[in-house]
């Protein structure tokens, strides 16, 4: 059954060898340890048992209702907004940090005469983007994070010019 081999080399390579163990190195580097508990052996045996008609249900063409079980078991314990709402990821607060007390300490670090990217990038093209990320433009305080790592990184390893 094709589904089943999907499922199987879901549950056996891209589950064990890359989400947990992701999840498994950024816990361990906080000092804090992850629980799964959807994890638990019997509940994936049980899951794994189930016929196809229970795993995945059809909601159209090409549309399929994800954690159908899930949401069946769920359906008597919560309210239907819960249940029906859209998967989202979480917040990115960069913008937040931003807006409020990063922003000078952002400014200063990237526009000083210290700064490695300095002399690698137009000085106004960065300060828009700080400005914009300061008005919580989108997207803006993303590029200015991504800035900031970069800088951070050359000043860690004493990275001169990228050439």
């Amino acid at each position: 059954d094709p589904l089943q081999q999907m499922l199987a080399v879901y549950q056996k390579d891209w589950l064990v060898e890359d989400l947990l163990m992701k999840a498994d190195k950024a816990t361990m580097a906080a000092s804090l340890e992850a629980r799964t508990p959807f994890l638990d052996y019997r509940l994936v045996e049980w899951a794994n048992r189930q016929p196809n008609s229970v795993k995945v249900k059809r909601k159209g063409i090409n549309q399929y209702e994800t954690k159908s079980v899930l949401r069946r078991f769920c359906s008597k314990r919560l309210p239907r907004t819960i249940i029906d709402r859209p998967k989202r990821g979480f917040p990115d607060p960069a913008n937040v940090w931003l807006e409020n007390g990063l922003h000078p300490w952002a400014h200063d670090t990237l526009l000083n005469s210290g700064s490695k990217l300095g002399s690698m990038l137009d000085k106004s093209s960065v300060e828009r983007v700080l400005s914009d990320a300061k008005k919580g433009k989108e997207g803006a305080a993303n590029r200015v994070w991504a800035l900031l790592v970069l800088e951070l990184w050359m000043q860690a390893w004493e990275v001169v010019t990228f050439l």
